[in-house]
């Protein structure tokens, strides 16, 4: 199906073809994955703003399908913690007044599954670590890639001198991670 170049590479308009494919959002609402029965939706893009609140068992968790909605959507329907409040990028420095504590990232402290991975990049970002293993992590999210993608995406980490962190994810710099 693929043609293959004589140097044996796939060429530049079908790998811009195939990027397309991979990295189409899917619409507004759509499933992404699930993760200890929490579904993680597409926000559509990840410029759409839906001013729509979602509240989980009778507690708003912020606005649809944004990352910090899912994040606290998970907390509250997992831990029965309430977490919700601000954009992403405030939400490691406000772990204490969420009930979190806070692990820097390039700290001693290893991420965990249900840790919240932080970053306060322009509005931030958080996710879920839903998998840990000795050189990555995976995470779920929302408003990320906006398909399925945001279900398992792994983000590699190194372990050097007592010391773990994990790798930026574009122009994403993880901050650290918050933990009930």
């Amino acid at each position: 199906m693929f043609r293959l170049l004589k140097s044996g590479v796939l060429s530049l308009a079908l790998l811009a073809s195939l990027n397309a494919v991979v990295m189409a959002a899917d619409p507004f609402g759509k499933t992404c994955g699930s993760f200890n029965g929490v579904v993680a939706y597409s926000n559509g893009t990840n410029g759409y703003f839906s001013n729509v609140q979602n509240s989980a068992n009778g507690y708003s968790t912020a606005y649809k399908w944004q990352c910090a909605e899912f994040a606290a959507r998970y907390y509250k329907l997992v831990y029965g913690m309430q977490v919700r409040g601000g954009d992403a990028n405030s939400w490691y420095t406000s772990a204490k007044s969420k009930g979190l504590r806070s692990f820097a990232n390039g700290g001693t402290t290893m991420p965990a599954v249900g840790d919240i991975l932080c970053s306060n990049y322009s509005t931030g970002h958080v996710a879920i670590v839903r998998e840990v293993g000795s050189n990555y992590i995976k995470v779920i999210q929302q408003n990320w890639a906006n398909n399925s993608a945001d279900n398992s995406m792994t983000l590699s980490m190194t372990f050097s001198g007592g010391k773990h962190t994990v790798a930026a994810a574009g122009s994403y710099r993880w901050q650290g991670l918050l933990r009930k």
